[in-house]
């Protein structure tokens, strides 16, 4: 059977065991929550046939340009990080229409209308999520 559902979450992986990785075509699920990632791994970028993409409580704070690549994806959980902006890639038309995006706990996205979209877009848009505890490797918070 071809592998599907790739869970590396709270396993504190370097980023550079990660970088060279050849993911396969069937890879539908990647879950990296809580590994403190300062970055999104190169090998995310090319899973074309991505739909859910986990990347809860890590330490990023940019998302590189090429995450709107990802045209099958559906569910972007970004929840618990320090980012200060999402790149334009991720298009109006598709946040909340074909693809649900948590931010919650990102302290500069307050009012992602401000930062990418406009206030009617952003309204039926954004879902934010409260997250009530941290997984237990990354306690501490974000840096």
């Amino acid at each position: 059977t071809a592998l599907s559902t790739l869970l590396l979450a709270r396993t504190l992986l370097p980023e550079t065991d990660l970088g060279g990785m050849s993911p396969p075509l069937s890879l539908r699920t990647i879950d990296l929550a809580g590994n403190l990632l300062e970055s999104v791994p190169r090998f995310v970028l090319r899973c074309t046939g991505l739909t859910d993409l986990q990347l809860d409580w890590n330490r990023l704070t940019r998302l590189p340009e090429a995450i709107g690549t990802l045209s099958a994806l559906s569910s972007l959980s970004l929840a618990a990080n320090a980012l200060r902006h999402l790149p334009p890639s991720l298009s109006r038309t598709r946040i909340g229409k074909t693809l649900a995006l948590r931010v919650a706990g990102n302290p500069g996205v307050r009012d992602p209308s401000s930062v990418l979209f406009d206030e009617e877009a952003s309204a039926r848009a954004f879902q934010r999520d409260f997250i009530p505890h941290p997984p237990p490797s990354v306690e501490g918070g974000v840096r």
